[in-house]
């Protein structure tokens, strides 16, 4: 166990991108399995405009997932996190069970793993590879969620003394006046799939909620690799957010991992 500092974040991230294949320049798949919080906090949408709704990811499409990472010989990280708290998914403990042949992390706040410790037990007994818990609150809470972690592959992020690198999720928050005049390599290296198996262009988009299409309709591969991800890809590799309507208000640094896989497509798109 280890006190996930954001620099220590980046740092884990780094090490692990060096030993992993890439799927054209993939790295990293988040997967958003549920619409539901029970907190509603100050840097997230959730606590101004963005609506609490009671939907889940099923079984059903946690397993067209895997089917469709399996056909793009996906090898590398997969992340259940998203929009809400996936500890709120009544199905998470098979969810994770479905995605369990890649390396797995789960990102929750711990509210439910604090009231009832064995909830963990069950997530790793499914194959969860990892898990990241947050704390938001105290030192008290911080320090139960070591102990309840103890020597299980998981870190604890501490929220409330220490800076983490909150952006505006994609303009939600007006944070900035006009448009970063910066390159972003979120979409050369990680791929983001809606409870409702939409493919969207970027994991920070509250606002927009921009999809490449859909994976019932299409491989992962040609939304992926879609001329509509391939035109905005060159956008933002010489800063143009401006010209991309869920870049446009964005403040996400956008340059603090990728380059390999910014590299990688650079020379085929």
């Amino acid at each position: 166990m280890n006190d996930l500092t954001f620099n220590g974040h980046i740092d884990f991230r780094s090490q692990q991108y060096e030993n992993q294949k890439d799927s054209f320049g993939m790295r990293t798949m988040e997967i958003n399995p549920t619409e539901l919080c029970n907190r509603t906090c100050s840097f997230c949408p959730r606590g101004d405009w963005y609506p609490n709704k009671n939907v889940h990811l099923n079984t059903e499409n946690a397993r067209l997932i895997k089917r469709r990472l399996d056909e793009f010989d996906y090898q590398g990280i997969v992340i259940l996190s998203g929009k809400g708290e996936p500890m709120l998914n009544p199905n998470i403990n098979e969810i994770v069970s479905i995605l369990s042949d890649r390396w797995l992390e789960l990102i929750t706040n711990g509210d439910r793993i604090l009231k009832k410790p064995s909830l963990l037990d069950n997530l790793f007994e499914n194959g969860l590879s990892r898990i990241i818990i947050d704390e938001y609150d105290n030192l008290e809470n911080y320090n139960k969620k070591i102990e309840i972690l103890g020597d299980r592959n998981g870190a604890i992020k501490n929220h409330f003394s220490k800076h983490h690198n909150y952006n505006n999720r994609s303009g939600s928050f007006e944070t900035i006046e006009g448009s970063l005049n910066r390159k972003c390599y979120l979409p050369f290296y990680k791929g983001y799939i809606d409870l409702t198996m939409d493919m969207r262009f970027c994991c920070n988009d509250w606002k927009y909620k921009e999809s490449l299409g859909n994976i019932k309709d299409s491989t992962i591969e040609e939304l992926w690799m879609s001329s509509k991800m391939n035109s905005y890809r060159k956008d933002l590799s010489v800063g143009n957010r401006c010209n991309i309507i869920s870049c446009k208000k964005c403040d996400a640094d956008g340059m603090l991992l990728g380059e390999d896989s910014f590299n990688t497509l650079m020379e085929v798109i």
